[in-house]
């Protein structure tokens, strides 16, 4: 991938240059170091490094403690390896003040769910991924990675970087959408930004197949081929492997009939023998207890043999549950059964060696040994009271290109789309809707723990309704603003409750007087997220029905679509002019909708998830495999006995993936290849030509989509295959070439082989397709051969 040119907010107190990370390996000097530990360890201690405790300290005043003087005493005994939320430098230095002063004084290594962003909140990880930037995908992590060390944070659960085409699953707003080089460009991006100066440890998440769990039901079973493990599954994770990622969680969900956290080809086979992973992997939350739901694990200490030899070296809060009772057992389950697993050579000393030392590993890489205490001060300064201004300016940034504009045209005789909005003193604006003034929906799930201790993290927030009303203010633009609808009225099965028919009213009366209604609509965050699938992927509860009601009142409306995930909206798109997703875009949400509703922004955002037109087409993903019987959108009753449906006019997807329009428009010419045939060890140069023939200065994110014609083997390949992109600034009137590499060696798939590992990664000589364009659906098309080497 060509390099990109971004602007990088340098924090005045860091002093290191930028590092990008390499594969995490452990160097002589540290082996030595964690031997000389472990000989002072006794067993109870070892097996003590292998156990992850959720110690929640949402509230200081509700502190459980019962439960801190039980976390201390097992402290004191050798018995915690890792505790999870609990943070601050006044209390992570308590506790690690007692690890260090007893038994082998091996400090504790503290977690949390940094996942957009800790005290400066972030777009949500899908929404930053629109922004096709991995240059500022790498600065927020590492902004997250300073403000959480600054509370005593030295682990973060994240990135997630599932792949997965349903987004009916809840979770894919954590992820970076459906296609696996997108996501293992990001999944480097934010491993690096995370574990700069090794700051926190990183740790890929879900391994593996988590995105495409069966009807997308969290934590529900996934059925899908090894190739397609191999080919869309695997790469993100081993991308983080390679970018360094110091750590591995397994994931709840079955693989192909075994349970992730006992399946010894993926945690140890694919893992540690073919990527040479020399990191830990820690359990999901009590995935390890839960194998026996499962059914593959009839007591604790069979769960605990199967996950420590699959390859699970932490386990997190992992507990026994009687099944007759369903009283969860007091004592954590590797400290539990190791004892007994060990003395009876069900677990080796060997294996239980080896993952003491992996976990030591990465504490002393982390300087946790060496270090002194979480300075009090330096986390004052920088969680202060406001947030710090270089990390609001990068949230600003990052929710600005995140934003992505699905739809903008004029309406009836009117020469101009309606977005941008005039700067004309004469306008009426009317914002209405759940979402515009709404601070904590702006954060979206997994938001953080924001302001410590005591306060609610959304005073941080810009309400969409805050962002406008100054921004119009600079114009003497008048603003009005209606709810319209509570927010308890935008959940999933609200749709069946009564409106409250004075906010409703109040609405419409506003959108009725206004020359441009501004309608803010969306999910409500506890819509998306872990265990937050839906079946329907329209506005939930009785926003359809309003924004009906609106319509008919006033055409003029700009639609801002405020979700955790794409959402399937086919009648929005053929009656409403203007659709902006803004998604879950953090602190800076006003400000940033502000600047593009009013054109001080060129809007930039590219879709990374196909979207649908209704919940029944899903799964839709663009590089799916071929059809025999093809349809290419018409309808079944012009061309019947071809895939589609009965019932719907298209087979094609409301937006593609990589869509996103912009206020201006670029033209692309002269697509040529520096050759047409390249041998399998060469690389694919393609040149482009891209003209800003539109009024406004823009961003355009050029992609490369390349198809193999035949794959060998019988082995049928994705119609589609993103392989390059590159974000191009032109200025109105300017054109650019623009080049784009694509190594032979990424054109490559997985097929069985009678080799060792069972699958074999091949690229094979043949005719492939190339396209570039502004996503996956438009583009110029050429082909190229790929040849054997000459030896």
């Amino acid at each position: 991938m060509k390099k990109m040119t971004v602007v990088v907010f340098v924090l005045t107190y860091l002093s290191a240059p930028w590092v990008y990370a390499e594969k995490f390996t452990v160097d002589t000097k540290t082996k030595k170091q964690v031997q000389n530990i472990m000989q002072s360890m006794t067993l109870a201690q070892k097996i003590g490094q292998l156990t992850l405790l959720d110690l929640s300290n949402e509230d200081p005043a509700q502190i459980n403690q019962e439960k801190l003087a039980e976390v201390k005493a097992l402290i004191k005994a050798g018995k915690v390896g890792a505790i999870l939320n609990w943070r601050g430098a006044a209390v992570t230095n308590e506790l690690q003040d007692l690890a260090k002063q007893h038994g082998a004084g091996v400090p504790i290594l503290f977690a949390q769910d940094v996942i957009h962003g800790f005290r400066t909140v972030f777009p949500t990880p899908l929404a930053e991924a629109a922004s096709w930037n991995l240059e500022l995908a790498k600065k927020t992590a590492e902004i997250a990675a300073i403000e959480a060390s600054a509370a005593g944070i030295r682990w973060t659960f994240a990135p997630m970087v599932d792949m997965s085409p349903d987004p009916r699953w809840g979770r894919i707003v954590e992820g970076a959408g459906e296609d696996p080089y997108l996501g293992s460009m990001l999944a480097k991006a934010r491993v690096e930004g995370f574990q700069k100066d090794n700051r926190v440890a990183a740790c890929a998440k879900h391994f593996v197949a988590y995105g495409a769990v069966m009807g997308a039901r969290d934590y529900n079973a996934a059925d899908v081929s090894e190739q397609q493990i191999y080919d869309a599954h695997f790469p993100p994770f081993q991308a983080a492997v390679d970018a360094g990622a110091m750590t591995m969680m397994s994931a709840f969900n079955t693989v192909n009939g075994v349970p992730a956290t006992a399946n010894k080809w993926i945690l140890h086979d694919v893992l540690r023998e073919q990527w040479g992973f020399e990191g830990f992997v820690v359990s999901d939350y009590n995935s390890v207890g839960e194998l026996a739901n499962h059914g593959v694990a009839p007591t604790g200490g069979e769960a605990v043999k199967l996950a420590l030899n699959a390859g699970v070296e932490m386990d997190m809060e992992g507990k026994e549950v009687n099944p007759s009772t369903g009283a969860e057992s007091t004592i954590r389950i590797y400290n539990q059964y190791l004892p007994t697993l060990i003395k009876n050579n069900e677990v080796s000393m060997q294996r239980l060696n080896e993952a003491v030392a992996r976990i030591l590993a990465v504490k002393v890489t982390l300087g946790l040994f060496d270090q002194s205490a979480t300075s009090v001060e330096d986390e004052k300064n920088i969680l202060q009271a406001n947030l710090h201004p270089a990390h609001r300016k990068v949230a600003l940034q990052a929710a600005q290109q995140s934003m992505v504009l699905l739809k903008n045209q004029a309406l009836g005789k009117a020469s101009k789309a309606l977005l941008p909005l005039p700067n004309d003193k004469n306008l009426q604006v009317a914002v209405i809707g759940p979402y515009a003034n709404a601070q904590d929906q702006m954060l979206g799930p997994w938001s953080g723990p924001g302001r410590f201790p005591g306060e609610a993290q959304a005073k941080d927030v810009i309400t969409i309704l805050d962002g406008i009303q100054k921004r119009a203010a600079q114009s003497n633009i008048d603003v009005v603003y209606a709810q319209g609808l509570p927010l308890a009225q935008t959940l999933p099965g609200s749709e069946l409750q009564q409106p409250d028919r004075s906010l409703w009213k109040k609405a419409i009366r506003a959108a009725k007087k206004a020359d441009v209604v501004i309608a803010v609509l969306g999910e409500h965050v506890d819509a998306s997220g872990e265990a937050s699938s839906r079946t329907e992927l329209n506005f939930p509860g009785l926003q359809e029905a309003f924004l009906h009601d609106v319509s008919k009142v006033n055409p003029n409306i700009v639609l801002l679509v405020a979700s955790g995930r794409p959402l399937a909206l086919e009648w929005e798109a053929g009656h409403i002019p203007s659709i902006l997703q803004v998604w879950h875009p953090g602190v800076e949400a006003g400000h940033a909708v502000a600047s593009i509703v009013f054109g001080d922004v060129n809007p930039s955002g590219k879709m990374p998830v196909t979207t649908v037109r209704n919940a029944g087409q899903v799964p839709m993903n663009y590089n799916a495999l071929p059809s025999g019987r093809p349809r290419n959108g018409l309808t079944w009753q012009e061309v019947p006995w071809k895939q589609g449906y009965v019932q719907d006019q298209h087979n094609l997807p409301l937006f593609p993936f990589g869509y996103g329009l912009s206020y201006t428009e670029f033209e692309y010419s002269n697509l040529a290849l520096t050759s047409h045939q390249v041998s399998d060890n060469g690389t694919v140069t393609a040149k482009v030509t891209v003209r800003n023939k539109g009024d406004h200065d823009g961003t355009e994110i050029v992609q490369l989509y390349v198809h193999d014609q035949y794959g060998g083997d019988a082995v049928s390949r994705p119609v589609k295959e993103l392989k390059a992109f590159d974000r191009v600034f032109l200025k109105k009137g300017q054109q650019k070439q623009i080049s784009l590499e694509v190594p032979v060696s990424s054109l490559g798939f997985h097929k069985v082989s009678k080799g060792k590992n069972g699958f074999a990664y091949v690229v094979e000589p043949g005719i492939f397709d190339l396209w570039v364009g502004p996503n996956a659906s438009q583009g110029l098309a050429t082909t190229f051969e790929v040849v054997a080497a000459k030896k």
